[in-house]
């Protein structure tokens, strides 16, 4: 994996052209060709100094060469370019004529003595030539300065084979906030969902259609926004000669073994509640996640439809990957079964106009299919799962002019829309009413709810570069506009405007809803200005600086929604939100320090605005969905469950109210922002290795937490019972009886939610060369801060944790939920003798720290508990840890060429070879007694998988 710095997009070659005394030749003639190029070889001459510069390289492998009247010619050939890499190439002319020509093949290793930025391309080599799970986010799982949190389909965020392709992950670096701070880039241009912190994706992604995926992490440019994990995604282009591949693999439940022993599975079906264990056929139960059913199928072709002047480029794919679910059963005791599929086409043009103008053209469709997605409850029929078919499109339209060698102007828009659907399944009765018992966690009838978000994002990026070598040195210089327009609409509706609920099969309370919401309405903007500059002194020194502008605005716009059952029609007017204006510089430096490109030191300090999505406007519209509950008294038998809550069955005399309503925006809202530093050195070691070794620091500040103003500190009082952990005692304050009910929570910025990341990173990486290449990282790292009630926490509650209760300073400051102090990835491949391929991937990390959480109640208590429960943390969070985990990764192929246009590669992976059963999940509540800290989820067991690969 090539360790390189930023352009995004292209990737760049330069350098000096001199005489063998190593005296400056100018306008010396550099040509530049290979097949990437639609429009043919470009040729540039040096300057006064002997310098030139390619911008705007596609990625692909180039020769360059350099002529000169009374020289011999000099050639370079076996360049290879990455999007973000700038390539430096030299060339010593000698005195000959110019018909005689010099060859030299390039180097594998590349250092970019340039750049600061921190970036992992994975390209052909790694995203098709190494085992994993072909999405982005498993591909970024073999990036050891990345880690991923978060759950997946359930079963963690560690992929095998696949097994998280159709849930996304969320990928934090360097301290970064994985629901915020994550950007997906198609092309240069954000395609993200706007929802939530806005670090999601609203696409699942064809891996066949990218030439190349690009991880940036540290050290940004001052054209990417906020700093954590910007993930580009190249696309592929056609050519002067047709092209392509075919992709086929698959699996089979029986293509797996078991990884889960008996006193594991032991511990796992303990969490199914006594009183329906006696339903399951345990006999017929595979413990753990295992695989049901995979396949893969992806094919692409490109080539020209006029030469050098219009390509054509398609990409279609058909995915899926099933499994069963742990502690999930349907009503017979069969195994709750998790069904997907994801179905893609994309269509791309790339039209040279002529010597100045290209232009291209991309279209891309995806249709997600969750068949049976389980919201709620461990037990019910497919008919109490949700149904996510969710479609997403994108369209992408991008321009490149080229005045001059020294000028390009780039400009491209992305318009990328969808819906995210929750609904009730096809087979639910009409009107038919969700009732769900927590005692045995049993939904019945249909989901809570059902849901649709649509969205759409329009992204405009216009920028200009320009290179110069006679300003006191080269100078890179970028300076752009990027704008996005966001809307995102939620609707809600559900069977009877409530839900049942009951303890045992009895009925208790019934949930009501401020139902239908139709239509709530979200709408953001934002712009950035910036430029940016790469300056080399000396031909060793670069200075990398630059600045950039940020308004984020967003507002909610005038909107209405008809009564329901137990809420009135609605009206509301245009409500803004915030309107932020934050400058970001950003800075580093390059120090070549034997002008060899073998040894270069660098250094870096950024300013990053975080990213934040429709979560502060959702959090304060008026639309937003709430609930309550009443006392539901039904003596019917049976039918109380099959017809549900009726309203002469509810007591609404004790209905208080709908909860989250009444939140506001603190008027003096900051955006939060992080300091970021870093420092090291990039080595070239024997064997074409490069090794990086670097140090990090993160500060996060003004981050943003909720506070009930109506009830301030003073209004608790002090009470003692005893620590269920420790047995000592454990204060807990109870909120005066007389501040009961009263709730006006305000958004506002606290410092006791700042966090802080201190790391240091060493990474090695070896292009393939003399038949093996390889790649990997050691990361030993410190994540520490409020580790929850941020908007856009990781950890628990999140909004729920008011900063004005005292409870909740209690262990508040400890590790964060994606603190992993080691961290240890290795890749790579090996051509053996007679066509054969082995390749293997390996990742370690250590288990994520734990928390304790403890709810207090009245009984607990002793007396009347004025806000009726209240979690209290009473370890700090890392007090233990989940284990630490290994998966091994491993392939098998031969290559078989047929007239050296075709060849057929078939592969045999095994997927977590080791077939670890590391818990991945368990049971964070002390009030499950002899429960807290059992596990709930562990690895998916070893995976055989067979596939065949078809270039052509």
């Amino acid at each position: 994996m090539t360790q390189a710095s930023a352009q995004i997009l292209t990737g760049s070659i330069g350098g000096a052209v001199t005489d063998s005394s190593g005296a400056s030749v100018a306008e010396a003639k550099v040509t530049v060709k290979g097949p990437s190029l639609i429009g043919g070889a470009r040729t540039v001459t040096s300057d006064a100094n002997g310098t030139y510069r390619f911008l705007e390289l596609p990625p692909g492998t180039y020769t360059v060469t350099f002529e000169k009247t009374g020289f011999k010619t000099f050639t370079s050939q076996g360049i290879v370019i990455n999007s973000g890499v700038q390539v430096t190439t030299n060339a010593r002319l000698d005195l000959g004529n110019v018909s005689e020509t010099v060859t030299v093949e390039a180097q594998a290793a590349t250092i970019d003595v340039e750049h600061v930025t921190s970036q992992n391309v994975a390209g052909e080599a790694i995203k098709e030539g190494i085992p994993n799970g072909r999405s982005p986010w498993a591909i970024a799982n073999t990036v050891s300065t990345i880690v991923a949190t978060g759950s997946g389909v359930g079963n963690g965020p560690v992929d095998v084979g696949g097994s998280n392709g159709m849930q996304q992950v969320s990928l934090v670096a360097h301290g970064s906030n994985g629901s915020a701070d994550q950007k997906f880039v198609i092309d240069g241009v954000s395609v993200n969902w706007p929802g939530g912190g806005g670090g999601a994706t609203l696409l699942y992604y064809d891996v066949g259609m990218f030439a190349e995926v690009n991880y940036l992490t540290g050290a940004l440019p001052a054209d990417v926004s906020q700093g954590g994990v910007y993930m580009n995604m190249v696309t592929k282009s056609g050519g002067n000669e047709i092209h392509g591949s075919v992709f086929l693999n698959g699996a089979s439940q029986s293509m797996q073994t078991n990884n889960v022993g008996p006193a594991l599975a032991n511990k796992l079906y303990a969490n199914i509640p006594a009183s329906v264990r006696s339903k399951i056929d345990f006999a017929n139960v595979i413990p753990g996640n295992p695989m049901a059913e995979t396949y893969d199928f992806n094919g692409d072709v490109g080539g020209a439809i006029i030469k050098n002047k219009l390509w054509w480029f398609t990409s279609w794919r058909l995915w899926t990957f099933n499994n069963l679910v742990a502690g999930a059963f349907n009503l017979d005791g069969t195994q709750a079964l998790n069904d997907n599929k994801i179905a893609n086409e994309m269509g791309k043009f790339d039209y040279q106009a002529n010597e100045k103008n290209k232009l291209s053209l991309m279209y891309f469709r995806n249709q997600k299919n969750r068949y049976h997605r389980r919201l709620q409850g461990s037990f019910g029929d497919n008919t109490t799962a949700v149904l996510q078919n969710q479609p997403g499109y994108e369209t992408d339209i991008k321009w490149i002019y080229t005045p001059s060698p020294r000028w390009v102007v780039e400009s491209g828009f992305a318009l990328t829309a969808g819906k995210t659907p929750y609904r009730y399944q096809n087979d639910v009765p009409p009107g038919a009413i969700s009732v769900f018992d927590t005692a045995t966690s049993t939904l019945y009838n249909a989901a809570q709810y059902n849901y649709i978000n649509p969205v759409y994002r329009g992204a405009l990026d216009i920028f200009a570069s320009y290179f110069t070598g006679n300003w006191g040195g080269a100078h890179n210089i970028k300076f752009g506009l990027q704008q996005s327009r966001d809307g995102f609409e939620q609707k809600y509706a559900v069977n009877g405007d409530l839900q049942g609920v009951l303890v045992n099969g009895v009925p208790t309370t019934a949930t009501i809803f401020n139902t239908p919401l139709n239509i709530q309405k979200n709408n953001l903007n934002v712009t950035g200005l910036y430029i940016e500059d790469t300056w080399t002194i000396l031909k060793r020194l670069t200075l990398n600086y630059g600045l950039r502008w940020e308004r984020w605005n967003g507002w909610i716009p005038s909107e209405s929604s008809p009564a329901g059952t137990f809420v009135g029609a609605r009206s509301y007017q245009q409500i803004q939100g915030p309107d932020w204006n934050n400058w970001t510089p950003r800075f580093g430096f390059a120090w070549d320090v034997t002008g060899k490109q073998k040894t270069v030191i660098k250094g870096s300090v950024s300013r990053y605005m975080q990213g934040e999505g429709m979560n502060l406007l959702t959090a304060v519209n008026p639309l937003l969905f709430g609930s309550g509950s009443v006392p539901w008294s039904c003596n019917l038998g049976p039918s109380c469950i099959t017809n549900g809550p009726q309203p002469s069955q509810l007591d609404l005399s004790k209905f208080t109210g709908f909860t989250n309503l009444n939140v506001s925006l603190d008027p003096n809202l900051k955006r939060p922002y992080s300091w970021e530093e870093s420092f090291g050195v990039q080595q070239e070691l024997p064997q074409n290795v490069i090794l990086s070794v670097m140090a990090w620091h993160r500060g996060t500040f003004n981050q943003i937490g909720e506070e009930n103003v109506l009830v301030p500190r003073s209004d608790y009082t002090p009470v003692t019972i005893k620590d269920p952990l420790s047995g000592g005692p454990l204060v807990v304050y109870n909120q005066l009886a007389s501040t009961r009910g009263q709730i006006k929570n305000l958004i506002t910025n606290s410092s006791a939610l700042n966090n802080d990341y201190r790391g240091l990173e060493v990474q090695f990486s070896r292009r393939m060369n003399r038949n093996w290449m390889m790649f990997g990282g050691l990361t030993w790292s410190r994540n520490r801060g409020g580790f929850f009630g941020d908007v856009n926490s990781a950890g628990p509650l999140s909004l729920a944790a008011d900063l004005n209760n005292p409870n909740y300073d209690f262990n508040r400051l400890g590790l964060l939920s994606t603190d992993v102090p080691l961290v240890f990835k290795m890749g790579g491949t090996y051509d053996l003798p007679w066509h054969l391929v082995f390749s293997t991937n390996f990742q370690h990390a250590t288990g994520f720290p734990l928390y304790a959480g403890y709810t207090v109640t009245s009984a607990i208590l002793g007396q009347t508990l004025t806000q009726n429960s209240q979690t209290i943390y009473v370890a700090p969070s890392g007090f233990q840890r989940l284990p630490s985990w290994n998966v091994w990764d491993v392939r098998f192929s031969r290559i078989f060429k047929i007239r050296e246009r075709y060849s057929f590669e078939p592969e045999f992976n095994i997927y977590n070879l080791n077939n670890s059963s590391a818990v991945q999940g368990v049971n964070q509540s002390v009030n499950a007694g002899s429960l807290f800290l059992n596990p709930t989820s562990v690895l998916p067991p070893r995976l055989f998988e067979v596939g065949l690969r078809i270039l052509f």
